[in-house]
């Protein structure tokens, strides 16, 4: 069932209740459903919970569908996407959708939990020369009480992030498939030939990943400065230590989330494989059946996160494949607005880049037939392994790795 915000003066407004027999949408919907399995690691899920915002402007025609997907640490209920980005994008006559994708909220989870790793307490006592308990609490507490105003790095915390990890791609993708085939099951009036993917930074790999996963579903994407694959580090940061930290009341205490990958026993279950990767690669020729698609590009020549000539060669792959318009932003184009510099995300103003885009792509493209309606069977080599997406007319679908 879905639940519905709440609001002061727009209360009534908003809770108009959504009837998909009526077909009488209202202003902003809230669902949650169950999530696609983790195909790659068999970890449980929570739950998946959605938004949709409409259009309130009496037209009671079609109107194209847009998902926007933010990068690490995105909130769809936060102050800029739900307060302006998202009515923006609503103005422009779309049906806009934003998920709470799997490890979304890795980075920002609220009230964690922190533990320590096995012998930590004992290397602790070891080096410090003082007997502390099992107790993270009482070790910060004595440090405080003497002063100290850094827990040594070599002591970091492991956040606890429940069910949830940085799947960096895969899981994240099937959230929005998941989403979009509930919204045809549900009867969501919106255009089906007309699917759009707005993302930026982690949120626009999503949207190249989903492109990669269902290439006749989407008919433009618009990317600011996508991930072109997978970065190990980012899937577990415990291998690259000390890059998070907080204040436990003067004293800086290091941390790194935890993560089920590992990649010390090959015969774990999740150990990270070769073909992990490479499915996370966007550099792989996995773009069959995407031709007619719009795919809108920035890249910053400066991205320290992901160097120019790995998203040329993304770009290059991509050419032969869809519709393809690439801007390098490089110091030239900076103007304070749209670009402030020519780093990693641009430091770019998402409405004036998605205004910036929509200029650039003119019409929203059509195209007729999803990857659900063909009954499609995705099929993506890599390695020793075949990763398989298999979609069915009722629109369920079925991930493996094979």
């Amino acid at each position: 069932m879905p639940t519905y915000a709440r609001g002061s003066r727009r209360k009534a407004r908003r809770q108009r209740l959504f009837n998909s027999e009526a077909a009488m949408p209202a202003l902003e919907q809230h669902f949650t459903i169950k999530a696609p399995p983790d195909f790659e690691l068999g970890i449980p899920r929570e739950p998946l919970s959605y938004s949709i915002c409409f259009p309130d402007d009496g037209n009671s025609s079609p109107k194209p569908l847009l998902f926007f997907i933010g990068g690490f640490g995105f909130r769809r209920d936060g102050d800029y996407v739900a307060g302006k980005l998202v009515p923006h994008l609503v103005s422009k006559g779309f049906i806009t959708v934003t998920v709470g994708y799997h490890g979304s909220l890795v980075r920002t989870t609220r009230d964690p939990s922190f533990t320590v790793r096995p012998g930590w307490f004992d290397d602790f006592r070891r080096v410090s020369g003082v007997d502390v308990p099992d107790d993270p609490g009482a070790v910060i507490a004595l440090l405080r009480a003497n002063g100290v105003s850094e827990l040594p790095p070599e002591f970091s915390f492991v956040k606890q992030c429940g069910t949830d990890y940085e799947s960096f791609g895969t899981l994240g993708a099937l959230d929005h498939l998941q989403v979009y085939a509930d919204m045809v099951r549900r009867g969501v009036p919106f255009d089906r030939n007309r699917v759009m993917v707005f993302g930026t930074s982690h949120g626009a790999y999503l949207a190249m990943m989903l492109l990669k996963f269902a290439p006749h579903t989407f008919s433009a994407i618009i990317e600011n400065s996508c991930w072109v694959h997978a970065i190990e580090t980012e899937m577990n940061n415990l291998w690259q230590p000390h890059r998070h930290h907080f204040d436990a009341g003067g004293v800086r205490v290091y941390y790194s989330n935890f993560s089920p990958w590992t990649r010390e026993d090959s015969s774990d279950p999740h150990f990270l494989k070769p073909e992990h990767l490479e499915i996370r690669d966007l550099r792989k020729n996995h773009y069959q059946g995407a031709s007619g698609v719009s795919v809108i590009s920035y890249h910053g020549v400066d991205d320290q996160m992901i160097p120019a000539q790995e998203k040329q060669t993304l770009w290059n792959v991509l050419r032969n494949k869809v519709n393809l318009r690439a801007t390098m932003v490089t110091q030239d184009d900076v103007d304070g607005r749209l670009f402030k510099n020519t780093r990693h995300g641009l430091d770019a103003s998402l409405i004036g880049l998605f205004d910036h885009a929509m200029t650039c792509l003119g019409e929203v493209p059509s195209r007729v037939g999803d990857d659900f309606q063909r009954a499609s069977l995705r099929s993506l080599p890599c390695g020793t392994a075949t990763y398989e997406i298999e979609y069915s007319t009722d629109y369920g679908f079925n991930a493996s790795m094979r």
